[in-house]
């Protein structure tokens, strides 16, 4: 071009003063297009000659007074040897660099090597990458006098270009790493995954690194890659290797904190639910990851293990780059990045490093929700497709899906919730109203709303029927996740004790499991084992130990002997012969779920302390107080070691004790333990919960029973006020608060206030419960005492006939209740001068008690015994009245009681005595 212009120059030998201006105002535009150049360039040229060029002029520094390096076309610098160093031009923008030339191709190489990157992934960089792939090299600087517009422009587009091909060969090469990732992480290879996903990101740090810089550094000049890296999160990359600097400043107020817990599990209850998701009442846990995993405080209840399938988990696998340009096109680069975060994230996952992968998600999610989005940052395409916001890439689902589920596995269910939320949101918005990815959300959504509270099973409820009815629809009838959500909906139906219900689901769930994944399969174990749950509750107690057998027979070929899971099922199977009265089954199965939980968990864990509590329960139920006071011991110090200081399984330990305490009379050391408890429930619940309601209650029992009727009565009457308040005016517990009360009136003989008392307990019961319920029968039996005390012997005989016809019809007709209330009815019908009737109710009284009481309280029949001689006594019936007599004093001499306890009542009474005329009279 020069030489053309010297041609053009000598050719026309007088310029018009008219030109001469014209070229006065080119030289704008062409500091213009210099500065447009100058931008492109980032690193050193250093020139070589190349082939087609005769001459080089002197570049200038833009105003044409400086002179820069001269090259010659035979190879030497200024005239001297190659190996001489080479000057650097004082030229504002222009840094030392790489020595290139210009391939027939039109592709600049530098060192001998093209600069189209291989797609071998692997292959090493030099270190020089922007240099490698800068677009400027062997192109001459624009000078203010010599280079036309045109020129200028067709200049830039050839560094377009070939920066463009620059790019498009990094990114592929990115792309080949991620998806050669993919394949060793499917192999079950994570480590080499990760290193080909960190390659890939390298890779891509080399492609974005051909962009303008648009922050602080003007116009001149290109970004270096860890300057674009900064740009657009540079802890990104430093998450990808390793450095733990990923925190919420980096990331841009991320979602995700990156704290460590210590490595403790959860708890399960008594009401255990092998179902993955567990809250302290009636569920279980799910599994782990096989390794050591991070996990909450030991306070934690909803830490959840990933052995079991509860639909928490959808998005485990990796995600293939090339399925995203299958037209060839390449994605976006930030999709690019994004998705090797979020692979990187997946592998560090599955080696358990939950920190890591919890930086990565959200370094993948905060790569798309860049505001600050560089337009130019869009694929590189032949066809040049209309691409979706960032925002709402289709890999935003699983990001977000794997950063809540994490979240759930911490206990954070609000943060879950959310998170979930705006999952449901973007899969709602990218895949359509019915897709399974809004499924898998609606699932999970359903999940944490289960375990938040059981309040919200209705939400739950409304969720997981949304789930099911896509993925029915979607996946068909028999698709593993379909059974999922039907396991999922069978714990709400538990969490409602509504084990009818909820064994239809497991078993749907149950047949599906088996079918799909085996019954060898750890999820069809848990199903069986929710189905036993409910069959267990149901009182069905061969079907529950026929499922609970087949949990043990999987687990016990997955796990070992010594696992959590095998030790809460022991415990389950122990509970059924305990409640089938085989007690010494029980107890060796209690005694090895308590041996296999150790030696799973270690002696201080929650999980230990729960089986102690169900042993303690299993000797109280004995009437074995010294062994179960020790159980419950060992079971309070490892909570309070364990779990927070006002942790609800401490105040319900507490409670047991001091009941423990007040069987055996032992009133101030009852009252101290649950003056504890009390306590604790004020830290916990405040002021007013129906806790510390049942608690205030159970003291005023006990300050009863110690003789202090005062104390007694400020606690139930408190009690009964929280209780109204709380519960409301027709609650059960406000009934039973009202019996109490009314007992104690009852026995200061104020008998008014007791009959209102019990009348109003009795409007709530039969409300409740109807008319034909055992504590209906309860209050009707304490309104007859009322009566019978005060004489009105026709309402008392009512209302003990009314108690003891629904006691025969619950109890049955030998119950040892049905004895004491014909006793009672014998005394008002004595009372009343019906002897015939109270004859009748003592004898039948006396038969219940032989067959119920005879050896453990004798003197209730010497009782009984006493009050029929008394009756044949008064019908003048002399045989059967000393027979009664005789019996009753032998009784009383054989419990070690004095014969004066045989009491004769009414009046003295004249025999006539027949004597045989021979014998003498006395």
């Amino acid at each position: 071009h020069e030489e053309k212009r010297e041609k053009k120059g000598a050719e026309s030998k007088e310029i018009s003063s008219k030109s001469r201006n014209q070229q006065k105002d080119e030289k704008p535009t062409t500091k213009l297009i210099e500065t447009s150049i100058f931008s492109i360039l980032k690193s050193v040229i250093k020139r070589k000659v190349m082939g087609t060029c005769n001459q080089r002029k002197n570049l200038t520094n833009g105003k044409g007074d400086q002179p820069a390096t001269k090259i010659k076309h035979d190879g030497t610098v200024n005239g001297s040897a190659p190996t001489q160093k080479v000057e650097t031009m004082p030229t504002t923008g222009i840094h030392p660099g790489l020595m290139g030339r210009m391939d027939p191709g039109g592709c600049y190489s530098v060192m001998g090597q093209s600069n189209m990157y291989s797609s071998r992934v692997g292959a090493p960089f030099d270190g020089n990458s922007v240099g490698e792939m800068s677009p400027g090299y062997g192109q001459k600087r624009a000078t203010s006098s010599k280079m036309t517009e045109e020129d200028a422009r067709l200049a830039l587009e050839a560094s377009e270009r070939h920066a463009a091909a620059a790019r498009a060969s990094a990114l592929a090469a990115a792309i080949q790493s991620n998806d050669e990732g993919c394949m060793l992480y499917g192999r079950g290879d994570f480590d080499s995954a990760l290193s080909l996903f960190r390659e890939g990101a390298r890779r891509h740090a080399h492609a974005t690194s051909v962009y303008p810089c648009h922050h602080g550094g003007g116009t001149g000049g290109l970004a270096r890659p860890d300057e674009i890296a900064m740009r657009i999160g540079y802890a990104r990359y430093a998450c990808l290797d390793g450095n733990q600097s990923c925190d919420r400043e980096h990331l841009g107020g991320s979602r995700i904190a990156t704290r460590s817990y210590a490595v403790t599990d959860s708890v399960c209850s008594s009401n255990a639910t092998l179902t993955i998701g567990s809250s302290s009442v009636s569920s279980r846990t799910s599994g782990s990851d096989y390794m050591t995993l991070e996990s909450p405080p030991t306070t934690s209840y909803i830490y959840q293990r990933m052995d079991f399938d509860e639909g928490m988990h959808a998005f485990a696998d990796v995600q293939l780059l090339s399925e995203l340009s299958p037209h060839g096109s390449l994605p976006n680069p930030r999709t690019v990045l994004a998705v090797l975060l979020f692979n990187a994230g997946q592998a560090r996952r599955r080696v358990g490093a939950f920190d890591d992968a919890s930086s990565l998600y959200a370094a993948s999610q905060h790569t798309l929700d860049d505001e600050e989005e560089d337009k130019s940052l869009s694929p590189v395409s032949v066809a040049s497709p209309v691409v979706s916001p960032l925002k709402l890439q289709p890999i935003i689902v699983p990001i977000l899906h794997n950063i809540g589920q994490l979240q759930y596995r911490r206990g954070r269910i609000q943060e879950a919730i959310d998170t979930y939320s705006e999952t449901l949101r973007c899969a709602r918005i990218i895949h359509g109203e019915d897709h399974t990815t809004v499924a898998a959300a609606l699932n999970s959504l359903g999940v944490l709303h289960y375990h938040s509270s059981s309040d919200e099973s209705d939400e739950a409820m409304a969720l997981f029927q949304d789930a099911l009815r896509i993925r029915v629809n979607s996946l068909g009838l028999n698709h593993p996740d379909v059974a999922t959500t039907l396991n999922n909906i069978g714990r709400i139906h538990v969490q409602r004790d509504e084990f009818d219900e909820a064994l239809q689901y497991y078993e749907d769930a149950l047949r599906i499991r088996g079918a799909r994944l085996g019954t060898d399969s750890l999820d069809y174990a848990a199903t069986a084992f929710n189905a036993g749950q409910s069959l267990h509750q149901k009182g069905e107690y061969d079907r529950a130990l026929y499922l609970y057998h087949e949990f043990l027979r999987v687990a016990l070929v997955k796990f070992t002997k010594n696992h959590r899971d095998v030790a809460v099922v022991l415990s389950g199977i122990a509970q059924i012969h305990q409640e089938k009265k085989e007690y010494d089954k029980a107890l060796e199965l209690y005694e090895e779920s308590l041996q296999a939980g150790k030696a799973a968990l270690g002696e201080y864990h929650s999980e230990v302390a729960m089986l102690l509590n169900r042993i303690g329960n299993f000797h109280f139920e004995r009437e074995n107080l010294d062994a179960a006071l020790q159980a419950y011991r060992d079971g309070l110090r490892i909570e309070r070691r364990v779990l927070e200081p006002d942790h609800p399984n401490i105040i319900v330990t507490l409670s047991n004790l001091g009941e423990i305490h007040r069987q055996r009379s032992e009133w101030d050391e009852a009252a101290r333990l649950y003056g504890e408890a009390l306590e604790l429930q004020h830290v916990k619940f405040g002021t007013e919960h129906e806790d510390i309601a049942s608690t205030l209650n159970t003291l005023g029992l006990i300050h009863d029973q110690k003789g202090d009727t005062c104390l007694s009565l400020q606690y139930l009457q408190d009690a009964l006020l929280m209780r109204r308040n709380v519960l409301g005016d027709d609650h059960l517990d406000v009934s039973a608060t009202l019996t109490y009360i009314g007992t104690i009136f009852y026995r200061k003989n104020m008998l008014k206030v007791a009959m209102d008392l019990f009348k109003e307990s009795l409007r709530i019961r039969r409300s409740a419960l109807g008319r034909d319920h055992r504590d209906v029968a309860f209050t009707l039996y304490n309104i007859a005492l009322v009566h019978q005390q005060r004489g009105c012997y026709e309402e008392a005989i009512e209302c003990y006939t009314e108690t003891l016809r629904v006691e025969k019809l619950v109890l049955g007709d030998g119950h040892r209740d049905v004895s004491m209330t014909l006793y009672k009815l014998g005394e008002v019908h004595k009372a009343h001068g019906d002897l015939d009737k109270a004859l009748e109710s003592f004898q039948g009284a006396l038969t219940i008690e032989r067959n119920t009481v005879a050896a453990d309280d004798p003197a209730t029949i010497a009782r009984t015994l006493n009050e029929i001689g008394n009756i044949h006594l008064a019908r003048g019936d002399v045989v059967p009245m000393m027979e009664a007599f005789n019996e009753a004093a032998r009784i009383y001499r054989s419990a070690g009681l004095s014969p004066n306890n045989l009491v004769v009542s009414g009046h003295l009474y004249a025999f006539d005595i027949s004597c045989p005329e021979a014998a003498p009279a006395a």
